[in-house]
């Protein structure tokens, strides 16, 4: 990685420094604060869900739903500018700053989609009694996102598992080449 030291550091790299109620940083981001961030912070929820499954052994909404919500909003805030300053830029910098990230925020989303431990998650707290009064929208984000897991191959072998992973992988390298 082409990272300057200062991307490293925490307090220095915008993308990192993004409040959910506050606008990014636009003119103070720069491509080489792209792969830091994003490496940091898919290290960072890794290690929040694997905690978060380890102690979640009867999981509610929110002990489950609203903690992964999280973790998805702090990749989208750091990914969101990265893809708008891609798309309206789209300089040799950026190009290689959002090429170097792409394959790892797929990676990431595909780890996620073929969670076991995470769609039995899911699956523990549908079974749950109280599930039945859930209200019409969670219940709807619990059913999608077991439908999700099927669909990405969480009931497969595993030697089709790694199959659905590589193809995937190609397809957002190719989509990206195509953008």
């Amino acid at each position: 990685s082409c990272a300057t030291r200062e991307s490293h550091h925490p307090m220095q790299n915008p993308l990192l420094n993004t409040a959910a109620d506050t606008l990014p940083a636009f003119a103070r981001i720069k491509p080489e604060h792209a792969e830091p961030a994003l490496d940091a912070l898919i290290a960072q929820n890794r290690a929040d869900l694997k905690t978060l499954l380890e102690k979640n052994s009867t999981p509610s909404w929110d002990s489950l739903i609203e903690p992964l919500e999280e973790m998805g909003d702090h990749i989208s805030r750091a990914w969101g500018p990265v893809q708008h300053l891609f798309g309206v830029m789209s300089t040799a910098d950026w190009r290689k700053a959002f090429n170097a990230c792409l394959p790892k925020l797929t990676e990431y989303s595909l780890e996620l989609s073929q969670s076991e431990p995470l769609y039995h998650a899911y699956q523990t707290l549908a079974d749950n009694p109280s599930f039945k009064d859930f209200s019409v929208p969670r219940k709807k984000v619990v059913n999608d996102a077991l439908r999700d897991f099927k669909l990405s191959g969480i009931a497969l072998p595993e030697k089709e598992k790694n199959r659905y992973k590589e193809i995937s992988l190609r397809l957002s390298e190719l989509q990206t080449k195509f953008e």
